[in-house]
């Protein structure tokens, strides 16, 4: 299959009718379209109408002279071929001066003709396409930023291209400069470097590409990285370069590698930061012969804060903890010296979640770190205002000390880290210094915590049932599901240490889950046995009521166990029911549209205002054992019990005491027509084989107070 040839597009503009034929019969199948006129009036109106590729043009025109046709401005005029019949060597060099690109004398033969019309038609194309790489390349250059110039080491004199001059911040028309105008655009603690840089190229040593900064006539600053390259030829010598803008990938790179380095919410250093200052740190004071301390600091009880006021007031908190640490380091409060030049960030640093860390040099002995330790204290006791409340909270401070301690900074953090654990179960707002002992802590924590990971895998979680009793009559009718850790070598694992390590480590969803699945087959086997209508009660944690899918798992859990809805209860506490209104009231609306039942536990300890019991659909409160423990001889939680119970049957919801162990208090509870009681008086917490046998046994008798489920020695 053939080519089409490109029709090109030929003016003759002469006033001899027969040189227009035979200029026509000559060009005839060469594939051009040929248009023709007589004078330059003609010769205008057809270059105005239409677009040629080449103009055959007579230099006599009658009283009229062709060159005026060259000369019209404005006039888009493609390449000519100038036609005359006497030669006039003054003409024929004007007429190339205004860009003629070929001269004939007629009369024309017609194979130079062709040719000549050809080669002309193959310069335009070639110079064509000449501008379109031109204009290809200054565009690439313009979006890839990258300029090319050319210096002509003799004359010091350097081409650019535009994009070049845009890099260099050159005007307009401004592509040829000089190398010493150049060197006044580098900024001025680099000129010298730059200049000898180029030197080095131009005496012909090879030099890698170089990044240099620009300050430009309109004061902005570029990043530039250039190369350059000596070629020599025909006995001079050039260097040839690119420049390329790469500002905005410097500044992205900076960017980035901050973000590597510091936290994203307060702004400190991180803890990668903060270990390569505390590695110079001990390098330092290698020589000086001092100490260098680590204060590991956690805020206490950040984690209510959290649950009680939003994630959004939790954060704010952590920033204006930042702030004030910040404060007391510039006033001078905490001995701690000033940063050093070059230094990014004083030296505290945000160590992950409520953890801060300090580093100080110079201390002299233990007494400079222990009144470090004591101004912190002071200084996170005072209140936050947190979203125009007043929030208290405290820190627990681990201190550790080069050369005391370790001479590692990772080692030394986590010296720091086990005596802040110590200090926080001391009873909080308190420090504590490292001692060999803590690490031997630290580390059963972490190996708790991998204990930990593979007992769901291993089946060495169970769920525990601890009887509810309808004080009425005494009969049990429904459960509290209660997790505990069997392990093969540490035995019965208590709560209270297990569940903070799957709190910290979100391991605390998948224990969820399994307690709910467990607890909700259990009670159905119940039901099968004939214990119909048994209920049970499940606590969720914080972090499964964030969980969006949690009423569509509640309900697909309830459906494979074949369990009926409003024989479970979900058990919050006030600071979870709290944390964002809106979200709550919409979940719990959710679950509840399904017949689950909820309840409120811990009541009474949480929020002074109650509007929320009017608000959100729950159906019963637990009140909390610190009440119930001491209602028999403290007036004041006997008078909160009483309170609780009538508010809850005036606003027609369920009431349960929690921590029932004496029948006193039983009695009490009776008197206030509370409506179920669970406590170590009617039973402890068992396994389920035991709370069968507990079962069965109340098909005889109801349950009498004092013969409790024999307890595990170890449940707490």
């Amino acid at each position: 299959m053939g080519v089409e040839r490109e029709t090109t597009q030929l003016l003759v503009v002469d006033d001899d009718d027969a040189m227009r034929r035979l200029l026509r019969r000559q060009l005839d199948g060469e594939g051009h379209a040929l248009a023709d006129c007589a004078d330059l009036a003609g010769a205008h109106r057809l270059l105005r109408e239409r677009r040629f590729d080449l103009v055959l043009l007579d230099l006599h025109l009658g009283g009229e002279s062709g060159l005026a046709l060259l000369e019209k401005p404005g006039l888009e005029l493609p390449p000519a071929i100038i036609l005359s019949g006497a030669g006039d060597d003054d003409a024929i060099r004007r007429a190339y001066e205004l860009g003629a690109v070929d001269f004939l004398q007629k009369p024309v033969s017609g194979v130079v003709l062709k040719y000549r019309v050809l080669h002309a038609l193959n310069v335009r194309r070639m110079v064509r396409e000449l501008e379109r790489s031109r204009t290809r390349l200054a565009h690439a250059q313009r979006l890839a930023r990258v300029g090319s110039f050319e210096i002509d080491l003799a004359s010091d004199t350097v081409e650019l291209s535009d994009e070049a001059r845009r890099i260099w911040g050159l005007p307009e028309g401004s592509q040829q400069t000089s190398v010493e105008a150049l060197a006044q655009i580098v900024s001025a603690p680099e000129r010298d470097a730059w200049s000898d840089w180029l030197l080095r190229a131009a005496t012909g040593h090879p030099v890698d590409p170089a990044e240099h900064r620009l300050v430009r006539f309109d004061q902005t600053e570029r990043v530039v990285r250039m190369q350059v390259e000596r070629r020599s030829e025909a006995g001079s010598a050039n260097l040839l370069g690119v420049a390329h803008d790469v500002t905005d990938r410097r500044r992205a790179e900076d960017e980035l590698a901050y973000q590597a380095r510091h936290d994203e919410l307060t702004g400190l250093g991180n803890r990668q930061q903060f270990l390569e200052g505390l590695g110079r740190a001990i390098s330092a004071a290698k020589e000086s012969r001092r100490s260098v301390a680590v204060f590991f600091l956690d805020l206490d009880r950040f984690k209510d804060v959290n649950e009680s006021l939003g994630h959004a007031a939790g954060d704010h908190l952590l920033v204006t903890v930042a702030a004030r640490l910040r404060e007391r380091l510039r006033s001078g409060d905490v001995l701690a010296r000033p940063a050093r030049d070059g230094e990014t960030a004083p030296p505290i640093a945000r160590h992950g979640g409520d953890e801060f860390l300090l580093l100080v040099e110079g201390l002299v002995d233990a007494r400079d770190a222990e009144k470090i330790a004591r101004r912190l204290l002071d200084a996170l006791e005072q209140p936050f205002l947190i979203g125009g409340r007043e929030v208290y909270v405290t820190s627990s401070i681990g201190i550790a000390a080069w050369p005391d301690d370790d001479a590692q900074p990772e080692h030394l953090l986590r010296c720091a880290e086990a005596a802040m654990y110590h200090a926080k179960q001391q009873g909080r707002a308190r420090f504590a210094f490292f001692s060999p002992g803590m690490n031997r802590s630290a580390e059963q924590r972490i190996e708790l915590e991998a204990r930990l990971h593979h007992a769901l895998e291993r089946n060495e979680l169970e769920v525990w049932y601890q009887p509810r009793v309808r004080l009425a009559d005494g009969h049990v009718i429904g459960m509290e599901a209660l997790l505990r850790w069997r392990h093969p070598e540490l035995g019965l694992v208590s709560p209270g240490v297990f569940i903070p390590v799957a709190e910290k480590t979100g391991l605390i969803l998948r224990l969820g889950r399994f307690v709910l699945r467990e607890a909700c087959t259990q009670t159905r086997r119940w039901h099968g046995q004939g214990f119909a209508g048994l209920k049970i009660a499940v606590n969720l944690s914080a972090e499964q009521f964030r969980d969006d899918e949690l009423a569509a798992s509640v309900v697909q859990i309830l459906a494979d166990t074949w369990l009926p809805a409003p024989c479970l209860e979900l058990e919050l506490t006030e600071t979870i029911l709290m944390r964002d209104i809106e979200r709550t009231s919409r979940v719990l609306k959710e679950i509840k549209s399904h017949g689950v039942q909820v309840a409120v536990d811990d009541f009474g300890i949480g929020y002074s205002s109650l509007n929320y019991l009017r608000s959100f659909p729950i159906d019963s409160l637990k009140i909390d054992r610190a009440f119930v423990r001491d209602l028999t001889t403290n007036a004041h939680d006997a008078a909160i019990t009483a309170a609780i119970v009538a508010m809850a049957h005036s606003l027609h919801l369920g009431v349960v005491a929690e921590g029932v162990e004496e029948e006193a208090q039983a009695e009490f509870l009776r008197r206030e027509r509370c409506d179920e009681v669970q406590g170590f008086l009617f039973g402890r917490p068992a396994p389920p084989a035991e709370i069968t046998r507990l079962l069965e046994a109340q098909l005889v008798h109801p349950l009498a107070p004092a013969a409790p489920v024999a307890p595990a020695a170890s449940t707490p």
